[in-house]
């Protein structure tokens, strides 16, 4: 069978009438229904993704949930050019966007998402942004799960500074 992909906008040609609840009605298709009709690895719905969220004209937070559901794909380095302008904007609208991108480029799990990564913790420990710890903290993180030889259990440096700064 099939699978059945909606992009985001479409509405259903079947109406349930009055007694339907407002949610179930004809409209637009939300970022927090995409885990539902976006299907992983759908060609289609990866591109649509991957298109949005490397568009800084697009709704900032449409880009955050499309970084997030994007995680759920199975994506390449080829994938990789799209998370930049999420990963590198140096005054984001809220930092949930390069957080969920780095989580994602962070499974992906090459050499190349692994540069990518260094990249921008080299960017965030430049940054005057004010939850930029927060960023370099979850770049840390990516790193770390993605080396088999990594001790989980230290604190990670970024941690350390602020404990000590107490």
């Amino acid at each position: 069978m099939p699978t059945i992909v909606a992009r985001p906008g479409t509405s259903s040609s079947i109406s349930l009438g009055a007694s339907c609840p407002s949610d179930c009605a004809n409209g637009r298709t939300s970022s927090d229904q995409w885990d539902s009709v976006l299907a992983p690895d759908e060609p289609d719905a990866r591109r649509f993704l991957l298109k949005l969220i490397a568009d800084k004209r697009e709704d900032y937070y449409d880009r955050r949930d499309a970084a997030s559901v994007l995680g759920q794909f199975n994506l390449t380095d080829d994938d990789l050019p799209a998370f930049r302008p999420l990963i590198f904007d140096a005054d984001p609208e809220f930092i949930g966007g390069p957080d969920l991108a780095v989580s994602t480029v962070g499974k992906i799990r090459t050499s190349a998402s692994r540069t990518l990564l260094l990249e921008a913790r080299e960017f965030r420990q430049k940054s005057v942004h004010p939850e930029a710890g927060r960023v370099r903290d979850a770049i840390v993180q990516a790193l770390n799960l993605g080396e088999d030889t990594a001790d989980l259990r230290e604190p990670t440096i970024a941690f350390v500074i602020e404990k000590s700064q107490l």
